[in-house]
């Protein structure tokens, strides 16, 4: 039967699908994820200063507004997106992100341990300057 970790709705495939943005779009659309609804969560700067986000819009996300300049890869039987730069530009500040939605009925969610619910997606983003630190990393999620 299935593991302990897929009945939780987590994958154990190693398996990833290297995608366009639109296709990523599709693969949302098809989890019912809710990218319409506005994220809330959290920023940490890379002085560990920590302020709260809230009414953020998925296509202000990096994922969400990944472009054909990025890597795209599915991951996860399509539950998983994980963007990047394919190239990075010399001098430039760059991000990337991985973003998830567990099925529905899963009770896998961020840790808070919260069963049930509607659809859930999260996100989290990694950004650095243009020297290659780290400026800022955001966790969000987005409710329907």
């Amino acid at each position: 039967g299935p593991s302990a970790a897929a009945a939780d709705g987590w994958s154990e495939s190693c398996e990833a699908a290297a995608v366009c943005g639109a296709e990523l779009e599709r693969a949302l659309e098809r989890a019912a994820a809710p990218t319409r609804a506005p994220g809330s969560g959290f920023a940490v700067s890379a002085s560990l200063e920590q302020r709260s986000l809230a009414g953020v819009a998925w296509q202000s996300t990096r994922v969400g507004s990944a472009a054909a300049a990025d890597a795209v890869l599915l991951c996860a039987g399509g539950t998983v997106a994980v963007v990047a730069p394919a190239r990075r530009v010399a001098n430039q500040p760059f991000s990337s992100a991985a973003a998830w939605w567990p099925p529905q009925h899963s009770t896998a969610d961020s840790g808070e341990g919260e069963a049930g619910g509607g659809r859930r997606l999260y996100t989290v983003e990694a950004h650095w300057d243009a020297e290659g630190g780290l400026a800022e990393v955001r966790w969000l999620v987005f409710e329907a």
